[in-house]
């Protein structure tokens, strides 16, 4: 199986109850959808549809400057 769900059918069941829990935990954090996606490097689209079970997230471009010569690399 290759983890992708056609139009007709419903997402996993594990993505939805993933999905639920992180939106429980962000309101009761009071954390705004915008806030988790900058925090996690995500964009808000990415958080909602993760909140709605639709899909695994995917991260957004960068725009931090990364630091890959420092002492811990990356």
């Amino acid at each position: 199986m290759s983890g992708q769900y056609n139009s007709q059918s419903q997402p996993p069941v594990a993505w939805r109850y993933s999905g639920n829990q992180m939106k429980r935990w962000r309101t009761k954090a009071n954390v705004s959808r915008e806030e988790l996606a900058a925090a996690a490097n995500y964009s808000p689209d990415t958080i909602k549809s993760m909140e709605q079970g639709v899909r695994m997230p995917t991260h957004a471009p960068s725009t931090r400057p990364t630091n890959c010569a420092g002492p811990r690399g990356c």
